[in-house]
């Protein structure tokens, strides 16, 4: 699938452009399966989900509904995508590849319960993640390091540090990156307000600590998959700006 439209934020006044865009490539239901199904299988055992989202499943209740909700919301689902919310207290939410083609998004009851009254906090990592699941660019090697030598900053660390193709850590961060760059516009294209984005990850911040780490927490972080917590909030702010009608000065 190619993502490029979701991943350029779109300018407000062409969002409903955008919803047309993934619908021609996404199928569009009208509720979302509580249960980690994907169509023409059998429901995945508790015993994989355990290994999966490395907590039992939880398929009612009020976790469950705000989750479909929301996902519901988003205008987006595939048969290939399921959604799914996992008893444990962690603040996560993750994408796992299940059988060949399909996408396992596990969602925490920590977490839900953490952005409680905030749904477009929440909407948005919901959103990331779908990113992750439909961005077929990012899911093997080569693809991903196409992605980061594409980018501003892995062509940056590739000139400075050697950090070239089969870098996974690098590649990783540029999919990260791209993953929320489609969040953003899928929740913005769901009605919500695009500020949730870059509070969402304010949020999460304040718990993790990762708020602005010095030259060393910088090179430390050159061997993580994802990009540091400022530059990601510092990126989705210039997106939102970058787009945003200015308003004249009188």
């Amino acid at each position: 699938m190619d993502v490029a439209t979701l991943i350029s934020f779109t300018h407000p006044a062409e969002l409903p452009f955008v919803r047309i865009f993934v619908a021609a490539f996404l199928l569009v239901f009208s509720s979302v399966p509580a249960l980690a199904q994907f169509a023409g299988r059998p429901p995945i055992s508790d015993e994989l989900f355990l290994r999966y989202c490395e907590a039992p499943q939880i398929s009612s209740g009020a976790e469950v509904e705000k989750v479909a909700a929301i996902t519901h919301r988003l205008g987006v689902a595939d048969p290939r995508i399921a959604v799914v919310v996992s008893n444990s207290p962690r603040l996560n939410a993750w994408n796992v590849k299940v059988y060949t083609d399909s996408s396992l998004i596990c969602v925490t009851a920590g977490l839900v319960h953490f952005m409680d009254g905030n749904e477009g906090e929440l909407a948005f990592i919901l959103g990331h993640e779908i990113g992750h699941a439909a961005d077929d660019r990012c899911k093997d090697p080569d693809g991903r390091a196409q992605v980061a030598d594409q980018s501003k900053s892995g062509a940056a660390l590739a000139v400075l540090f050697g950090h070239g193709a089969g870098d996974g850590a690098r590649d990783q961060r540029a999919c990260e990156t791209r993953a929320d760059e489609f969040g953003l516009n899928l929740m913005t294209g769901a009605g919500y307000d695009p500020e949730n984005a870059p509070a969402a990850l304010e949020r999460l911040a304040g718990v993790s600590g990762d708020t602005g780490p010095g030259l060393f927490g910088r090179l430390a972080a050159l061997r993580d998959e994802h990009p540091i917590m400022a530059d990601r909030i510092r990126h989705i702010r210039k997106l939102i700006k970058h787009r945003r009608p200015e308003t004249p000065t009188p």
